[in-house]
């Protein structure tokens, strides 16, 4: 079977589109949730010490 017609048949499955529906509705406010449990200032510190750390152990 060919690509469009196999997508055809699972764009016009409601049961997948009911899921789908389900998946960005749940997907989208967990991830704002999770974006407010991170503290981007102290992260953004952490790997540039990382980052420095690594590149002092460089052998050049």
């Amino acid at each position: 079977m060919q690509f469009k017609a196999r997508a055809g048949q699972k764009l016009a499955d409601q049961r997948l589109q009911q899921n789908l529906t389900k998946l960005s509705t749940k997907f989208v406010s967990a991830r704002a949730l999770a974006m407010t449990a991170i503290d981007f200032p102290a992260t953004r510190a952490a790997l540039k010490e990382r980052r420095n750390r690594a590149l002092e152990n460089l052998e050049v």
